[in-house]
């Protein structure tokens, strides 16, 4: 057999039973018994018989084919596989200088009291940004096919401080800081960031019991969008709330036609009443027929006398006892027994569980005991 040295040469039609196999950049090397020794670097596999699977394989090398049967070397083939992990534990209860809970009122972030704050020199521009990571694969048509490789978003946030000053001492902001970026060993440990714009949940959601599920994790709503929180803020107070949806009867004669709800010592807020599935009208004064009034206060609902011994549904939102579950950091709510049929809310305050995103950080001096530093970076981590 003659010896042929072909490049760029695209093989099309194969023997019987093998596929439609597009190879460009193809070298052929010696021939020998009618069987080629190829040598394919870039080779792309395009659909082959019917029960084959489509590859796509770059950076493929073929060699010594012997009675019909490849010899594969593959450089470069990156398998892929996604697997669930659980939360990583939180490492660090300490809160980012100027940022946890004030001093002087627990109840609001440091960073909303400036006076008390151990950083002043905060600038007010402040960078915050969502991420997601997504795997996109583009056909040579044009149409894309993207996977979601996250659920929920990292945030990414930017400061600025104009001043860090170099005093002896506690009260020095340059060693506050510095201190504090040293003893997380730089991007290693996570530490936690009560963003003073972003910590506050009311009424958010936690999840839909079944009467079943007995754990529900401390979420926020954002929009329309749920996201779980970095970590509850247990310093402060956490209330947690089931909405309930009661069946009764209104009374009959002689009345009174009011109707005290199974939790009205809970009684956080009215949901609504239907009757007969049409919902009916809630009024301050005395209600007539298919109206109804509540008191807050005590959680009874009047109605007309019109509509007693009908049927109606009453929604209504309660405070859970906290006897009734416990709290497990960073971010999990568990109830003794699973709850009644029902939507669980919670409010309260949360952080956000952050590292440092580098393990260096840039300090100017501009002047005589007086420091500057323009990026301090990090983000959040999802626990």
């Amino acid at each position: 057999m003659s010896e042929l040295r072909a490049p760029l040469v695209v093989v099309e039609s194969l023997t019987e039973g093998e596929g439609n196999v597009r190879q460009p950049y193809i070298i052929s090397e010696p021939l020998t018994g009618g069987t080629p020794n190829l040598r394919s670097p870039f080779v792309l596999n395009e659909p082959l018989t019917e029960g084959s699977p489509t590859l796509r394989q770059s950076l493929m090398f073929s060699e010594a084919l012997t009675e019909g049967f490849r010899n594969l070397r593959m450089c470069f083939l990156f398998v892929e596989c996604l697997q669930p992990v659980g939360p990583e534990e939180y490492m660090s209860t300490e809160s980012f200088p100027g940022f946890g809970n004030s001093t002087i009122n627990p109840a609001i972030p440091a960073a909303l009291d400036p006076f008390n704050s151990k950083l002043p020199g905060l600038a007010f521009s402040v960078h915050k940004k969502p991420g997601f990571r997504t795997r996109i694969s583009d056909a040579a048509s044009g149409v894309e096919i993207r996977t979601a490789l996250m659920q929920y978003p990292r945030w990414d946030y930017e400061l600025t401080y104009e001043f860090l000053e170099d005093r002896s001492g506690a009260e020095s902001s340059l060693k506050t800081i510095l201190g504090f970026f040293l003893s997380m060993f730089g991007s290693f440990d996570t530490w936690l960031f009560k963003d003073p714009d972003d910590y506050l949940c009311d009424n958010n959601l936690c999840g839909y019991s079944d009467g079943v599920t007995t754990e529900f994790p401390f979420s926020r709503v954002v929009g329309g969008y749920r996201e779980r929180i970095g970590q509850v803020d247990t310093t402060n107070t956490v209330h947690v709330y089931l909405q309930a949806d009661e069946v009764r009867t209104i009374p009959a004669t002689p009345g009174p036609y009011t109707i005290t709800t199974t939790h009205a010592a809970t009684f956080q807020e009215d949901g609504g009443v239907t009757k007969l599935g049409v919902p009916m009208t809630k009024v301050t004064g005395t209600p007539l027929t298919g109206q109804y009034a509540v008191n807050v206060l005590t959680g009874v609902y009047t109605f007309a006398a019109a509509d007693q011994g009908v049927v109606v549904h009453i929604n209504y939102r309660y405070t859970v006892d906290p006897a009734d579950y416990t709290i497990t950091m960073p971010n999990r709510l568990i109830f003794d027994s699973a709850p009644v049929e029902g939507i669980v809310t919670w409010s309260g305050q949360f952080f956000f569980v952050c590292r440092f995103t580098e393990d260096q950080q840039d300090f100017e001096k501009f002047y005589d005991k007086l420091w500057s530093l323009q990026t301090c970076e990090f983000r959040s981590v999802i626990a």
